[in-house]
Order: C-alpha cells, then sequence, then structure tokens
C-alpha cells in the first residue's frame, strides 16, 4: 500500500473541487471514530443541519459508508459519480478507498450539506480524507494498530494520526496518555491552534444508580448539568459521545454563526 496524498488531489481538482464547498469535522483516532461519528451527526441532523456522514468499512453494502442525513447514497448516483470520476480515477490510479472518497465529497458538495462528519480511513497525515479543512479536528484516542504503515510505537502513531491537525483548526481528543498529548500538542504549536480534552470541555460524572447503564452526568461546558445516556451499549461509548459533544461546544464558542442551532436534546 502507498499512502500519499497525491490520487486525491489529481480527483479533486478533477472534480473541481468538490471538498471545498463544505464545513467538515474530521475524525481519526485507533478505536471509536465510527461510533464517534455517527454521534456528532446525530447532533448536527438534530440541530436541524443537512448532515453528511462518510465512514469506512461498511457491513453489507457499499453505500452504508456515504449517507446525507441518515440515508445512504443510492446506487443510482454511486454508478454515476463512479462513471464521472472514472477518467480521473484511471489516470491516478487512484486505490478503492481514495475513489470511494472522492465519491463522498463530490456527492455532499452537490447535495450543499451544512456540514460533513469525515473518518479517516487508515492513520491520518496520508489518509484521502486529510484533503479537507475542517471546523474542528477530533482524535478519539491512540493505540498499537496497522504500525506495519503507522510505526510501532505510540509516539509515532500519533504523529501520524495527528497528520490531521490543521492551521487555526481546533482539535478535541479523549486519550489521556501524556506522550501522546506531548506529539499533539507540539504539532498544534506549529499550526498555531490548541488540543482540547475532553474532561477540560465535556468533564462528566457517573449518575448514582444508574452505572449499569453507562449514564453521566456533565459538569462542563455546554451541556452542564445534562445526563447523558448513549444509545450504544458499552462505557467507551459514554467516551465517544462526551467526544461528540465536545466538539459541538468548541464549534458553539468559535462563534461560528451557521452552527448556533446545535440543540440540547442529542445523544
Amino acid at each position: 500500500m502507498k499512502l500519499g496524498l497525491r490520487n486525491i488531489r489529481v480527483l479533486m481538482k478533477y472534480a473541481g473541487h468538490p471538498e471545498r464547498r463544505f464545513p467538515s469535522i474530521h475524525i481519526a483516532g485507533t478505536n471509536g471514530k465510527g461510533s464517534t461519528a455517527s454521534f456528532l451527526a446525530s447532533i448536527a441532523m438534530e440541530g436541524g443541519y443537512k448532515t453528511g456522514l462518510y465512514t469506512s468499512p461498511h457491513l453489507l453494502r457499499f453505500t452504508e459508508r456515504i449517507k446525507v442525513n441518515g440515508v445512504e447514497l443510492s446506487d443510482e448516483r454511486l454508478v454515476y459519480y463512479v462513471e464521472a470520476l472514472r477518467p480521473a480515477i484511471e489516470a491516478s490510479r487512484a486505490t478503492f478507498f481514495e475513489a470511494a472518497t472522492a465519491v463522498a465529497f463530490l456527492y455532499f458538495a452537490d447535495e450543499s450539506v451544512d456540514l460533513a462528519v469525515v473518518e479517516t480511513g487508515l492513520g491520518g497525515r496520508f489518509d484521502a480524507t486529510n484533503i479537507v479543512v475542517p471546523v474542528v479536528s477530533v482524535i478519539t484516542n491512540v493505540a498499537f494498530d496497522h504500525t506495519e504503515h503507522l510505526g510501532n510505537t505510540l509516539p509515532k502513531i500519533a504523529r501520524e494520526k495527528g497528520g490531521i491537525i490543521k492551521a487555526g483548526v481546533p482539535v478535541v481528543t479523549g486519550t489521556g496518555d501524556p506522550q501522546v498529548l506531548k506529539v499533539f500538542q507540539k504539532i498544534a504549536r506549529r499550526k498555531n491552534t490548541r488540543v482540547y480534552h475532553i474532561d477540560r470541555i465535556a468533564r462528566a460524572v457517573p449518575v448514582p444508580g444508574l452505572r449499569r447503564r453507562h449514564a453521566v452526568r456533565l459538569a462542563a461546558g455546554w451541556m452542564r448539568g445534562e445526563e447523558v445516556f448513549p444509545g450504544l451499549p458499552g462505557e467507551h461509548q459514554t467516551a465517544n459521545a462526551r467526544l461528540a459533544i465536545a466538539t459541538f461546544d468548541l464549534l458553539l464558542k468559535s462563534k461560528k454563526k451557521e452552527f448556533r442551532r446545535i440543540t440540547r436534546a442529542v445523544v
């Protein structure tokens, strides 16, 4: 596997740079990307935003990867976009994932989504999705995965995941590993931005009597005092939900007028 952004740049240029026509939230990390992305999309849709969601891999159908307001890309639109991009796909020898990413971005642009939630496929720095310049970057956590491509130490893997950090774009993370946070903070300083931990923005305490449901009461941020009951089972889903809440907390504080409709009834 040859990692790099050359092919996706060729595809985006050929398509007229659709990735520049919608705001996005970009998600990387070893675990929890998919559920965090789903929580983010749910919050955005509850706020009345037309929301694109790009995730991988799929379970049954390829079109599961690409959704707008929870509805999968149709087979007809998929064929249309593949045919439209075919000359550039063949000329660049794009990979399956690069072509899929191009299809997703072209679809989101054509649908004029208010926000796209975009999950990386592998790593971050050289992932095809890293062509976007998001409004917030999210890095769930860092653990050992794909070491043949990302490196055999946590700091090396963190550098790859941290490759999604963009100049001036705030970053929220759930990792508490000091060596990983140090890598993220170093990259962020170079990019003139900041890294925020979920405990700073969406700190939470368990709800007495509801520990088995992994319910928590938020003790900080825009939903302070609210109780969160993740719709998915598992304690880790509480952390993923808090990541999503922290992400929108940053958006609300960024004074971006287009995101002021976010509601409290979210997760």
